[in-house]
Formats: structure tokens, C-alpha cells, sequence
């Protein structure tokens, strides 16, 4: 070593070479920062207002039954689509219960189920979010246009 630092000598076309793939991780970057970002504001399933409409005399398709609580306490009562759809009805999302994946729902129409836990109508219903995925097939989509949850939009 004769006191001389060795020195980089670079081509243009190195350069360029190298601007461009600091251009491309920095778009990529921020591409994962932006994704990341956006999952947090990702809602899954209905939104507070959606509402799932039976429509008088419709055969909802399916015999099963789910047993939801009442909100508020009281006895379990009884949602079968297909007793809905005959004399019809609603459902609406008005909250999500904190730190669940459960929802309170209002039911406005005739019975829910032929048997004896059948919930009436009006009634307040605490439905998990499976629950309300599945009732909305049955139901065929959500709104009085019937259309389907929009997961994570």
C-alpha cells in the first residue's frame, strides 16, 4: 500500500443498472407498506345497515336451523330460512359485538321456525357471522335487490 485508494470505476451502463433496481425495490416498498396498510381496514362480513331480505312466499332452499340467542338475555330461539321465506321478512345488521365476530341483528316478520322456539317478530337476535353467511345464501344475497356480503371490500 502506497497510500492510494483503490477507486470505483463504474460503466454508464452499470449505473443505470443500478438506479433501476433501487427504483424497483422502493416501488416495492411501498407496493408492501400500501398492501399492509390496507389489510387493517379490510371489514369481513356485513357492514352495521346490511340487511337480508325474505321475501314473502319464497322457498329459501334449505330445512336447516340455526339456533341464535336473543340480545338482551332470554331463551334461544330458532332461525329457519324456509319458514321465513313464507311469510317473509328482514334482517338487519345493527351492531357488531366488540371483540367477536358476532353480530346484533333486528328480525322484523312473521315466524322463524315452525317449532316452538320459533323467535317472533319483532326480535333482537345476537347471530355469529357464519351464521348471518349462511342465512344470506338462503336468502339469496343481502338488500331488497338480493346480492351477496362483499367480503373484505
Amino acid at each position: 500500500m502506497n497510500g492510494h485508494r483503490p477507486r470505483f470505476h463504474a460503466r454508464p451502463g452499470e449505473i443505470a443498472w443500478t438506479a433501476l433496481m433501487a427504483l424497483l425495490v422502493s416501488g416495492l416498498l411501498a407496493g408492501s407498506v400500501a398492501a399492509v396498510s390496507r389489510v387493517g381496514t379490510l371489514q369481513f362480513g356485513p357492514r352495521i345497515g346490511d340487511m337480508l331480505v325474505f321475501q314473502p312466499g319464497s322457498s329459501a332452499g334449505t330445512d336447516r336451523s340455526i339456533e341464535v340467542a336473543r340480545a338482551g338475555g332470554g331463551a334461544d330461539c330458532v332461525l329457519t330460512p324456509k319458514v321465513m321465506g313464507q311469510q317473509g321478512g328482514s334482517l338487519v345488521a345493527e351492531e357488531r359485538l366488540p371483540a367477536s365476530w358476532t353480530y346484533r341483528v333486528h328480525w322484523a316478520g312473521g315466524v322463524t321456525s315452525a317449532g316452538a322456539k320459533d323467535c317472533g317478530g319483532p326480535a333482537n337476535l345476537v347471530v355469529p357471522v357464519e351464521d348471518l353467511r349462511f342465512l344470506a345464501y338462503a336468502a339469496g344475497g343481502t338488500g331488497v335487490e338480493p346480492r351477496l356480503f362483499l367480503f373484505g371490500s
